[in-house]
């Protein structure tokens, strides 16, 4: 069983150093689990610790949370300086990262980033996603998908 981010626990107090790492002993949902300590922290607003994150794709910056309304456009690749969230799900996953990137602040969803510059530059596979675009069928004339 796993330790979701943003779980809340019940620290011992008891450390054990394990090649120069330093662990607690944590009670989570009546287990015992020996976590990083710098993975530990008392502030719910201190539980992401990513400074920065890439966009996988082009990717619209909402102004906030709760509105739809657009404060600006991200480029696919682009590394955005992180300022905080509004919630975690069950796995601990971010829904929206507060985000700054030139003299623009907003959220935007966690699923379109990811914390490596590479997999954000990474175009998709086209053996894999090709033969399901050719299969749709075209009912309106539109042109070629592929």
């Amino acid at each position: 069983k796993e330790v979701s981010r943003g779980s809340t626990i019940t620290n011992t107090k008891k450390e054990v150093s394990y090649e120069d790492i330093i662990y607690n002993l944590v009670i989570y949902e009546d287990e015992k689990y020996y976590i990083n300590k710098d993975n530990l922290t008392l502030e719910e607003s201190d539980v992401v610790k990513e400074d920065y994150v890439y966009t996988r794709s082009a990717t619209t910056i909402l102004e906030s949370p709760s509105d739809i309304k657009i404060k600006g456009l991200s480029k696919k690749g682009e590394k955005l300086e992180v300022i905080g969230y509004d919630t975690l799900d069950d796995e601990g996953k971010v829904n929206l990262y507060k985000v700054k990137f030139g003299e623009v602040e907003g959220y935007i969803y966690g699923k379109y980033t990811t914390r490596s510059e590479e997999e954000a530059k990474t175009n998709y596979n086209a053996a894999i996603y090709d033969p399901i675009h050719s299969k749709v069928k075209n009912l309106y004339n539109g042109g070629s998908a592929i």
